[in-house]
């Protein structure tokens, strides 16, 4: 990690693929990384019964924030390495929980984007989500929202009541997959 704090102001995007880890404190490395522009990480194995260190609040300028399979699956964040209780820069949310998935972690991530995201084009989640007034909280906070793709198949949602409170100008619907753009 010594590499990664050399560069902590200058790095702009980080990708992990694979990526198995048996000390918590490289990913928690990760947070001080307050320029980071895009984050993704593709599968792995923490090896930790601790949570994933890093919510998108870590980075105030970071545009694209990917997870996917990543275990464990919750998601906290560390007050030491936060800079920023919004991610006004944030444009682009995926996360995508196929293997394994915690609802709570799930409910959480949700409810920080509505809560600190205001400027989101993209959201895509494939995971277990369980409140229908979550995903309007994400959807009504991110005005320039355009796109978003939602796959949940483990869980029916009633889509029906959020399309009562949120306004879509266009929506596409393509089995179990939800694609709605406006």
């Amino acid at each position: 990690m010594l590499g990664l704090n050399n560069r902590a102001n200058t790095l702009k995007r980080l990708s992990f693929r694979q990526v198995n880890s048996l000390n918590l404190e490289f990913i928690s490395d990760i947070a001080h990384l307050y320029n980071l522009e895009e984050l993704r990480y593709y599968g792995g194995n923490m090896w930790s019964k601790d949570a994933w260190p890093l919510s998108f609040t870590h980075f105030p300028v970071l545009k694209i924030y990917e997870i996917d399979d990543l275990f464990p699956t919750a998601i906290t964040t560390n007050p030491d390495a936060l800079v920023s209780v919004s991610c006004p820069a944030l444009r682009t949310f995926i996360y995508n929980q196929r293997r394994y998935y915690r609802a709570e972690s799930t409910s959480s991530i949700i409810e920080s984007i509505g809560l600190h995201c205001e400027n989101l084009r993209h959201f895509e989640c494939n995971a277990e989500i369980c409140s229908i007034n979550l995903l309007q909280l994400a959807f009504i906070s991110s005005p320039n929202l355009e796109r978003i793709i939602l796959t949940n198949d483990r869980l029916s949602l009633k889509i029906d009541e959020m399309l009562l409170v949120v306004r879509f100008k266009k929506i596409k619907i393509f089995g179990n997959e939800w694609i709605m753009e406006f």
